[in-house]
């Protein structure tokens, strides 16, 4: 940086610019952000349609905080190593592989 710079720099740090204030949360918060977007010209309601992953499934969204299932297993050192084998080989996440394994299970047993 050229000392130019650095003086303006620190100019701006020392003129009160950076001095903290108490953060906005909650549903205030909410309120403001919609607010700016809105300033700004930006549509918020399809903002809000895109916020979050889509659905596994392609179903309609779920309300907001409502998350996919969820399975929980423990496995063997063998089968954890398995699986990161496969899923590197594969060129897939760790969640992606055991999901298609598991459906290809289900999809054989039924």
């Amino acid at each position: 940086m050229s000392s130019e710079t650095d003086r303006q720099l620190a100019q701006w740090a020392e003129s009160g610019l950076t001095k903290p204030r108490r953060a906005v949360t909650g549903p205030q918060a909410g309120a403001e952000a919609r607010a700016m977007l809105e300033t700004a010209g930006v549509d918020v309601a399809a903002v809000e349609r895109r916020v979050g992953r889509p659905r596994l499934d392609g179903s309609p969204p779920k309300p907001h905080g409502q998350r996919s299932p969820r399975v929980n297993v423990a496995v063997s050192d063998q089968t954890n190593q398995a699986i990161e084998s496969a899923r590197l080989k594969l060129g897939v996440s760790r969640s992606d592989f055991v999901r298609k394994a598991l459906d290809s299970y289900i999809a054989s047993a039924s």
